[in-house]
């Protein structure tokens, strides 16, 4: 077994949908896991990504071990009605994977964060920050999925934010 250092700090990267399925496909080899959406819903229903495959670039996730009760906070609306969303304020065991992925001309990075001290979330974000620094190339302060660097290498835009001047595209 390889020895596996607590993240210090959120891990940023870029990748492709095909890049994201892979980097979860590799966690779940080592890990068993399960996705949730974290979105705000009208209803308290936890919503569990069944097929790797239905991932959606535009929707945060928390992750965290099968099995695990899932708390969903309620989020005051202006309106004076009420959202809800499950995510890891409201579960200390769980981590936050945030996709990125294309959008428009260009491909935003996803990131991967531990809020809490709890045992059950520094393990699941130790295993994912080695499997991105395994599988994913670093370039500059990213790490980058193989599809994505295909697309860097070939001119498309990986920006920071759908926005973003081209002058700080992450470039070689």
């Amino acid at each position: 077994m390889i020895a596996r250092r607590r993240p210090k700090r959120d891990t940023y990267y870029f990748a492709t949908v095909s890049d994201f399925i892979a980097l979860l496909e590799a966690v779940m080899l080592e890990q068993n896991i399960q996705l949730i959406e974290s979105a705000l819903c009208d209803t308290p229903e936890i919503k569990v990504l069944e097929k790797l495959s239905n991932v959606n670039p535009a929707t945060n996730y928390i992750v965290c071990e099968p099995n695990q009760p899932i708390e969903v906070r309620t989020v005051p609306q202006r309106n004076g009605r009420v959202k809800f969303i499950a995510d890891a304020m409201q579960n200390p065991h769980s981590i936050t994977v945030h996709f990125g992925g294309p959008v428009g001309d260009r491909l935003l990075p996803g990131s991967l964060g531990c809020g809490g001290a709890d045992e059950r979330s520094i393990k699941l974000a130790t295993c994912f920050a080695y499997v991105v620094r395994r599988d994913f190339e670093f370039i500059k302060s990213f790490y980058v999925g193989a599809q994505a660097v295909r697309l860097l290498d070939s001119g498309y835009r990986l920006s920071q934010t759908a926005k973003s001047s081209q002058e700080y595209d992450l470039c070689r």
